[in-house]
């Protein structure tokens, strides 16, 4: 974040170039040091903590999703293929004769 994101005075008023510098400084270095004293303390946790969370989530992703998937995309394949019989032999003759029908149909517009 810097400094002029959170300070932007409008064009049509200014605080004096020693105050703007001043503030300028003591915005940076208190962020600075504010970070610096949060990192030393809590990186290290905060890294072992999201290691652990990425693991048990990759872990899950490799031994437990994906082979359930798989399973599932297997089982479902017969399923589908039970469906898509069921269409063809059911769907397919009456859409045919309704485009048949309908194909006929010719529209001519007259204009007045």
């Amino acid at each position: 974040v810097a400094f002029e994101d959170i300070f932007a005075e409008p064009d049509s008023t200014h605080s004096s170039d020693y105050v703007w510098g001043s503030s300028f400084r003591c915005f940076n270095k208190s962020k600075t040091c504010c970070y610096n004293c949060l990192s030393t303390v809590c990186a290290v946790p905060c890294a072992v903590y999201w290691g652990l969370v990425f693991a048990c989530t990759i872990f899950w992703q490799i031994w437990f999703i994906v082979p359930s998937l798989r399973l599932l995309a297997i089982n479902m394949w017969a399923v589908g293929k039970q469906n898509s019989l069921y269409v063809h032999a059911l769907c397919d003759p009456w859409c045919e004769s309704c485009g048949r029908l309908f194909s006929q149909i010719k529209v001519h517009v007259l204009k007045d």
